[in-house]
């Protein structure tokens, strides 16, 4: 059971991120200031954007996250703060031609959550989260994933009981 399993998951892995759906990604300017990255999340009810520089490439990722770990519940002062000193850099950056596998080793390694999928010149062309990979897994072998027993390795082989 176990050698069938990882089969089926070395299938589903090796298949591209063209192939994940995955969403347009939302972009704000890196000098544009927080409360205007907030209001871009609110309005599209968005978790996250990708930051870009005056060239359209992606430069971070600002999150829901980034959010709660700014705001001081005192003031308002974070509002004006520019977006590039709260965001996480993106050192990490996935093609749409990498495969599922690949991408979900760069965000294990981070860990990331959410990464954009830029093009050749570094311009975001979509967002993806590892929810939006593993959906992808599991849907293309539910049998496999919905049926795995918590211990492939302890499979009981015999019928036992009363």
């Amino acid at each position: 059971m176990t050698h069938r399993f990882t089969s089926a998951i070395e299938r589903a892995t090796a298949a591209t991120i063209a192939n994940v759906p995955t969403c347009k990604p939302l972009m704000v300017a890196a000098h544009g200031t927080l409360a205007d990255a907030v209001e871009a999340l609110n309005a599209t009810g968005r978790g996250a954007c990708v930051v870009v520089d005056e060239d359209s490439r992606a430069v971070g990722m600002f999150t829901e996250r980034d959010v709660l770990r700014l705001i001081d519940s005192g003031t308002n002062d974070w509002q004006q703060r520019s977006v590039a000193i709260a965001m996480s850099p993106t050192n990490v950056r996935l093609t749409s031609d990498m495969t599922v596998g690949a991408a979900l080793g760069r965000m294990n390694e981070g860990p990331f959550r959410r990464l954009p999928i830029v093009d050749a010149d570094g311009t975001p062309r979509g967002i993806v989260s590892v929810w939006d990979l593993m959906s992808y897994v599991a849907e293309h072998f539910p049998q496999r994933f919905f049926n795995l027993p918590p211990r492939p390795d302890l499979e009981m082989r015999n019928l036992w009981g009363g």
